[in-house]
C-alpha cells in the first residue's frame, strides 16, 4: 500500500482537483534568455520576427546560480524526478551550466539537457559523458550543411561540419552508456524535403533518437515556415520509408515520427494547428505533472502558459509556488476545459499576434506527459480511487 501512495501521490492531486501533493515530475528551468543562433523558426530571435524580436534586455535575463540551486533542493525534498535545461536561450551560454549540471546529477535528478550543441566540443562532451547527464537534446533542423545554413542563417556549413564531428565521436566515447543522444528535427518549409535523410543521417552518426516536430508558427511573422498542402503530402507520405527505416535499424537510432505524423495529417494542420482535439478528447491534467522556469524567474504552469505566470523564484519559494493561488487556478480551469474561457487564448499565442482561438489548438509541446497521466488515472479501480482522494484529504490537513 505504501508503495502504491508514494508511486500516485500525483494522482491524488489530480483528483482532488486543486492541490499539488508531490513535486512536478519534470522541471524545465530556462537558464538563460542569452543565444548564439538565430534560428528560423525561434519564437525570440528568428530574423522573420522583425519588430517582435527579443530585446536586448530581455535577451540578457540569466538566472543566478545560486537561486538555481536553491530551487533544484527545494524540487529535491518535493519529490520531482527530472530536470529539463532549455529555454528561450542556449543552456551553454550560462556562465555556470557545467557546475549545474553537476549539481543535478548530485542531487540525483535524471537530467535532460536541450542545446544547439554548437558550444560543445570533444572535451565538454566528455563531460557529460563523465557526470552522467542522461539525455542530449540536439536542436539541429537538418540533414546537409545546406538545410542547416538555411534554418540558421547566422551559422557556416562548418558549423554543422563541427557538431557532427562532436556527436559522432561522443557516441564512440560513451560505449552505449549515458547521454542518450537525440536529434530534434522542427519541420517546415526550409527542411521538410530532408525528413528521410534526417533519420540516415542520425545513424550514420551515431545518434541514439530522432525526434520530429511541426514550426510552431507565429501568425503574421512566420508564415512562410508553414508547410503548403504540397508539402505537406511529401512529408506524410515519407512515413512508410521512416516505418522501414524503424525496421531496417532495430532502434538504432530510434525514430519518433508517429505523432508528427499524426498531428501533420489533422484538419488544422494547413493552419498551423496541430492539436484541435486536445482538450476535448482529455482534460488537461499538465499542472501536476510538470513545470516551467523562464529566465526572469517567472514560473509557468504549462511550456506555453509564458504570458500567465503563476508566480516568480525571486520573489518566494518554488515550494510555495507549486501549491500557490495561481497554480491552483491553472489547475481548475485546466482540468474542466472549458474552450470559451477567454483564459485559454492566452496560452501559446503571443501578444499582438491577433489571434483569438485557444492558444493549445496551435500545438501542445505537454501533450504526451498528459496523456501518459490520463491513461494512469483510467486504469485505476474505484477502490483505489477512494483510497488516493482520502488521502488527499488528510494531506490537505496536515502538509499543506
Amino acid at each position: 500500500m505504501y508503495s502504491f501512495l508514494r508511486r500516485n501521490l500525483e494522482l491524488a492531486g489530480v483528483l482532488d482537483g486543486e492541490t499539488g501533493f508531490v513535486g512536478p515530475e519534470l522541471l524545465q528551468i530556462d537558464l538563460t534568455n542569452n543565444c548564439n543562433n538565430n534560428c528560423i523558426a525561434c519564437w525570440c530571435r528568428s530574423p522573420l520576427l522583425q519588430e517582435q524580436v527579443i530585446s536586448p534586455e530581455l535577451g540578457a535575463q540569466t538566472l543566478p546560480l545560486e537561486l538555481v540551486k536553491k530551487t533544484l533542493d527545494d524540487c529535491a525534498r518535493m519529490g520531482t524526478v527530472d530536470i529539463y535545461l532549455a529555454g528561450g536561450g542556449e543552456p551553454f551560454m550560462h556562465p555556470d551550466i557545467m557546475e549545474i549540471l553537476a549539481y543535478i546529477k548530485k542531487l540525483g535528478f535524471r537530467c535532460h539537457l536541450n542545446t544547439n550543441f554548437t558550444l560543445v566540443d570533444r572535451e565538454r562532451a566528455a563531460t557529460l559523458n563523465h557526470l552522467g547527464v542522461d539525455n542530449l537534446i540536439v536542436s539541429l533542423w537538418a540533414a546537409t550543411p545546406a538545410s542547416y545554413v538555411a534554418s540558421h542563417s547566422n551559422q557556416t556549413e562548418a558549423t554543422f561540419e563541427r557538431i557532427t564531428d562532436t556527436i559522432t565521436h561522443l557516441a564512440n566515447l560513451k560505449k552505449g552508456g549515458p547521454p542518450h543522444i537525440k536529434l530534434y528535427n522542427v519541420i517546415m518549409s526550409k527542411n521538410y524535403h530532408e525528413v528521410v535523410e534526417m533519420a540516415e543521417f542520425a545513424h550514420r552518426i551515431g545518434a541514439d533518437a530522432v525526434e520530429y516536430t511541426p514550426a510552431d508558427i507565429i501568425p503574421g511573422y512566420t508564415d512562410e515556415l508553414l508547410l503548403n498542402e504540397d508539402q505537406r503530402r511529401q512529408v506524410l507520405d515519407c512515413e512508410t520509408r521512416l516505418q522501414e527505416l524503424d525496421e531496417e535499424y532495430g532502434g538504432r537510432p530510434d525514430l519518433w515520427y508517429q505523432e508528427f505524423m499524426r498531428r501533420l495529417s489533422g484538419t488544422g494542420a494547413s493552419m498551423g494547428e496541430y492539436d484541435q482535439l486536445m482538450l476535448t478528447d482529455i482534460p488537461c491534467n499538465i499542472g501536476w505533472n510538470f513545470s516551467r522556469i523562464l529566465a526572469d524567474g517567472n514560473v509557468n504552469a504549462c511550456l506555453k502558459a509564458h504570458r500567465i505566470p503563476v508566480g516568480n523564484i525571486h520573489e518566494e519559494s518554488f515550494r510555495s509556488i507549486w501549491n500557490g493561488r495561481l497554480q491552483k487556478e491553472f489547475r481548475q480551469k485546466t482540468r474542466t476545459a472549458d474552450v470559451t474561457d477567454p483564459f485559454f487564448t492566452m496560452i501559446g499565442n503571443d501578444e499582438g499576434t491577433q489571434v483569438s482561438q485557444i492558444g493549445c489548438h496551435r500545438g501542445c509541446d505537454d501533450i504526451d506527459r498528459n496523456r501518459r497521466l490520463q491513461k494512469r488515472l483510467e486504469k485505476l479501480s474505484l477502490a483505489q480511487r477512494l483510497i488516493l482522494k482520502g488521502v488527499g484529504r488528510l494531506y490537505r490537513m496536515f502538509r499543506t
